[in-house]
């Protein structure tokens, strides 16, 4: 429940849309990765933006709920340290359970790679990220190749994956609360990254691991043991811990008036050499 619960509360990131953006951030917003109609996305760019990394960040939600235009604050602040960051909605859950939001993540980078350079981006360095269930399906595509792979894509096409209090799959995924996410016909493994990491991290790109020490939904404590099974399957991994933030404090680091609350947002820009 508390999954769900904390989730929830990304509604009330809404207001950090209304802070002053910058004049120098281009935007298209509700372009087609797929024919369904939450198969949608928006990019921000820098204006004059040329080979500039791509960052595609997915919002959460619990797979069941949410939308890009919640976090039009992380486009802005992506685009004003210099990438083209790119946010998809993807298909929702129960209608559209496990892996119908992993093959959407999939698709959208493949959006990415063929569009990047309309938007000034290098579709050769392209990251992913997300939060919460947008940080799962990150990780999902880094950790388990099949995905990428249905679109033509491999991880090593990746320049790097970021995990902003992804669940590790540690957490209770089968609870109440999470009910007709992921079916009881599939076994766990296929959607824990702590499982699939043993067995494919090595082909994994660099990954970056965020999580707030207050955090009450994904614990510290699993995704210190997802760093240690990406080690162990070869990967190389990085973990940014931050006191006193909890799973949606995580975020506040993205809006201009929070800037000071966590420093997410610049680790995650030093990761592409910005």
């Amino acid at each position: 429940m508390a999954v769900l619960s904390a989730c929830a509360a990304e509604t009330l990131l809404l207001p950090l849309n209304w802070s002053e953006q910058g004049s120098h951030v281009l935007a298209a917003t509700d372009l087609a990765y797929g024919a369904d109609a939450r198969q949608t996305l928006d990019v921000y760019r820098p204006e004059g933006a040329q080979q500039a990394p791509v960052m595609v960040f997915w919002y959460g939600g619990s797979w069941q709920q949410g939308s890009k235009d919640y976090y039009r604050f992380v486009g802005q602040s992506l685009a004003r340290r210099g990438f083209v960051a790119i946010l998809p909605d993807y298909r929702l859950a129960p209608d559209h359970p496990f892996p119908a939001f992993v093959e959407d993540a999939a698709s959208a980078v493949r959006w990415a790679r063929d569009h990047a350079e309309k938007f000034g981006g290098d579709p050769n360095r392209i990251y992913i990220s997300g939060h919460s269930a947008g940080g799962h399906s990150a990780l999902m595509l880094a950790l388990d190749p099949q995905y990428l792979d249905v679109v033509g894509l491999a991880p090593s096409d990746l320049a790097g994956v970021v995990s902003l209090a992804g669940p590790t799959g540690l957490e209770n995924l089968r609870g109440e609360a999470l009910k007709g996410v992921f079916p009881r016909a599939i076994p766990d493994d296929p959607f824990s990254p702590v499982a699939l990491a043993v067995r494919h991290a090595e082909m994994a790109p660099p990954i970056l691991l965020m999580i707030g020490l207050d955090d009450d939904v994904v614990y510290a404590s699993s995704v210190a043991r997802l760093a240690d099974a990406i080690r162990s399957g070869g990967g190389s991994v990085t973990v940014k811990a931050y006191p006193a933030v909890g799973h949606i404090g995580l975020m506040l680091g993205f809006a201009p008036p929070f800037e000071g609350i966590s420093r997410a947002v610049d680790d995650l820009a030093r990761l592409a050499g910005l």
